[in-house]
Formats: structure tokens, C-alpha cells, sequence
């Protein structure tokens, strides 16, 4: 995951982590709204955003 306020290189990096790993590893290559990799942090302790359930799922798993 990457915020869409970072530059390209994260999204490129995120991509292609899940393309060495594969999809079984890295369900999830998605660039989310409005963040960057300081307010990311913000988000994942927010219970109504969408990158803290993600992570509560893949604890969950």
C-alpha cells in the first residue's frame, strides 16, 4: 500500500513487490486517497479507515 500524495516511486515499489511476492503474499497493491507515509500511520489506528481493516484482516488471517 502507498498514499496517493507520494511520488510514483511508492507506487512502483508497491507494485512490484506484489509481482516478486505474488498475490498469495501481497493480496492487497492499492494506493490509497489523501495520504502519504507519515499520515498512513494516522490511518492505521482509525477502526473506520480502510488501511486499518485491512491490517486487522491480515492479523485476523
Amino acid at each position: 500500500m502507498a498514499g496517493v500524495d507520494e511520488s510514483e516511486a511508492f507506487a512502483s515499489q508497491a507494485r512490484l513487490i506484489q509481482d516478486a511476492w505474488g498475490k498469495a503474499t501481497v493480496p492487497i497493491c492499492e494506493i490509497l486517497p489523501s495520504l502519504h507515509h507519515f499520515s498512513l500511520l494516522d490511518a492505521l489506528i482509525d477502526p473506520t479507515h480502510r488501511l486499518h481493516q485491512h491490517a486487522s484482516r491480515l492479523l485476523d488471517a
